[in-house]
């Protein structure tokens, strides 16, 4: 049985995901903010040029690491991380 052309594609799409060095960056700046900024990413960070060049990874490593810090709270409890 084969994959259908849609699982195909899927898994095209995950061979270029964070495949480049700005890519990279942009993630990594964006889920930075997302662990350490409650009102999302500042305007500075909004201004590096590897945030310019990639803005969705930003905005999808600032989504990953407000998950992640709302888990940690949660996990831990307000009171330990206040």
């Amino acid at each position: 049985m084969s994959a259908g052309p849609s699982v195909v594609g899927f898994f095209n799409c995950l061979k270029t995901f964070l495949n480049e060095s700005n890519e990279i960056h942009a993630f990594v700046h964006g889920l930075y903010c997302g662990l350490t900024e409650w009102n999302g990413i500042d305007n500075a960070t909004m201004e590096y040029h590897e945030v310019l060049e990639e803005p969705h990874y930003a905005r999808g490593g600032y989504i990953v690491g407000t998950l992640f810090r709302i888990a940690m709270i949660l996990w831990f409890g307000c009171e330990y991380l206040a």
